[in-house]
């Protein structure tokens, strides 16, 4: 009988680097005071107990999540526990995954050490989304070539955001350390000691959604994980404060929105030439838990508003808009109130600017033009991909008077651009986007006592350079 390799001291070794580690002993030692350890896993209990913090699906297709299977841990399942490690055995060369249920905020660093019992392919791991359908995948070691390594996005036949090549193939049946980092807007990946990928996404991140990760396991390989750590810290600055370009002049406001000279603004929504069957009995508002009572649900409502253009200031021009009644109650906590369809809103179906967008690259700013004189409230636009990753962003207090443009811009859009430039060979092109409206949230402020809000949103625009079209083929 064959003697299986003596997995605990290996697994044991990477541990106590981890508890005592040696200066730059894997490279990264200069910021470690700057993340928190906040959970591990050594996978020393039975296989029934991954299920506190672990979920697994089986699939037979590597781009269609619906395809996907969950199952129940057990001894015998595709990924169960067993000698003190996370145990995979792929059989039928399907696709096991196995996804952290545990959700966490802000920038993420995932450390694990994964032994390969049979080849030294396909070590994959992904992470932000809920699973290899949804986040970031790295394939590592993967389509069949021991030094290939690539980086995609979601169920995107395929299409590569950042590839790399090892400098020799990753050892079979001998302990190798991966790592994953998303901080703010930078995903990367790291073999060893070594920097593999690096990827700067250009979509604005949510700092306010979770962050999932996991691994899989296919084409009939047998792996074993352990010293699963995950630290955490501060979430970078990744939005800014907006920007108000705006002017005014005595009781007249005057807008002033500089054009890009690199992207294209288009409308996302326009209230005042949507048809009305498109919204009327589809939308509607959403009170939050501390304002949700039947009073407050009779005296909040929306409607399309007439507006007499002479009113108007310099530079508008518009018979229609958005009328918002929220009734949100004085409280000392933030209370909100969405506006949002009752359906999710589909990135197929759905016509460019009547709430959905195609074919964005890197988003450079976004406006929404929309009528002041509520002190105390707030606006938020949430919105998501094609790869259900959500995008928040606050415009601050509707403190003036009268109509304006509230502009958000992009801080990282000409640091990507120069980088992108600069980078040689070129990157991949930009991955097409399709941005959905989720919602409009009002929120009032902590300790604010106004809370009865009346607005008027004329519509929402997006500034952007367009994507390439994506390169599709292959298998994972």
């Amino acid at each position: 009988m064959q003697t299986r390799p003596p997995y605990s001291l290996f697994f044991l070794a990477f541990v106590l680097v981890q508890l005592f580690p040696a200066p730059c002993l894997f490279g990264l030692a200069e910021d470690t005071n700057n993340w928190n350890l906040i959970f591990e896993d050594d996978f020393s209990y039975p296989s029934a107990k991954l299920s506190e913090h672990w979920k697994a699906m089986s699939s037979a297709s590597w781009n269609d999540e619906s395809a996907a299977v969950p199952f129940s841990f057990s001894d015998k399942s595709p990924w169960r526990t067993d000698r003190d490690t996370l145990y995979g055995v792929n059989q039928n060369g399907i696709f096991d995954n196995i996804t952290c249920t545990v959700p966490f905020y802000g920038d993420i660093r995932v450390d694990w050490v994964v032994v390969s019992e049979k080849d030294n392919l396909n070590y994959n791991c992904f992470m932000s989304g809920d699973n290899r359908w949804q986040g970031y995948m790295f394939h590592v070691a993967a389509f069949g070539d021991p030094l290939r390594c690539a980086l995609t996005l979601g169920a995107n036949d395929n299409s590569t955001l950042a590839s790399a090549r090892l400098a020799a193939p990753l050892p079979v049946r001998q302990p190798v350390h991966l790592r994953m980092e998303y901080e703010g807007n930078t995903i990367r990946l790291f073999v060893e000691s070594t920097l593999v990928i690096q990827y700067v996404d250009p979509y604005p991140r949510s700092t306010t959604s979770p962050v999932y990760f996991g691994f899989e396991n296919n084409l009939n390989n047998i792996q074993r994980i352990d010293g699963v750590r995950v630290h955490v810290k501060k979430p970078a600055a990744i939005s800014s404060p907006p920007v108000l370009k705006t002017n005014q002049t005595g009781a007249r406001t005057s807008v002033v929105l500089t054009p890009s000279t690199n992207g294209q603004q288009q409308v996302l929504i326009d209230f005042e030439t949507i048809p009305e069957d498109r919204m009327v009995g589809k939308w509607n508002i959403r009170l939050s838990p501390f304002s949700d009572s039947a009073d407050s649900r009779n005296n909040s409502e929306w409607s399309f508003i007439p507006v007499n253009e002479a009113a108007l200031p310099a530079g508008l021009k518009f018979n229609r808009c958005l009328g918002l009644n929220l009734d949100i109650q004085d409280s000392t906590i933030e209370d909100y109130a969405s506006f949002s369809p009752i359906e999710p809103l589909s990135d197929i179906l759905t016509p460019d600017g009547q709430g959905v967008l195609h074919n964005v690259g890197l988003i450079k700013s976004i406006t929404v033009t929309i009528r002041g004189g509520n002190a105390g409230h707030g606006l938020e636009l949430r919105l998501r991909d094609q790869y259900h990753r959500p995008m928040t962003v606050r415009f601050g207090t509707l403190d003036f008077i009268g109509w304006r443009k509230l502009v958000w811009e992009n801080p990282m859009y000409n640091q990507i651009r120069r980088d992108r430039a600069l980078t040689r060979p070129a990157p991949p092109p930009l991955l097409p986007l399709t941005l959905v409206l989720d919602s409009l949230v009002v929120y009032k402020a902590y300790f604010e006592s106004q809370g009865h809000f009346v607005g008027y949103i004329k519509d929402i625009r997006i500034e952007y350079d367009p994507a390439a079209a994506p390169q599709t083929g292959g298998s994972p």
